[in-house]
């Protein structure tokens, strides 16, 4: 199963647990972050 989802204006397929990579995100490099 996955999932659409818009992050920071940018359209993206996802699967749980994955990892995504995603530009003009303020964070620390390497820090987790959730969305519900």
């Amino acid at each position: 199963m996955y999932a659409i989802v818009n992050i920071a204006g940018q359209q993206f397929k996802v699967a749980k647990d994955q990892h995504l990579f995603v530009h003009r995100l303020q964070g620390d490099e390497g820090a987790s972050i959730e969305f519900d």
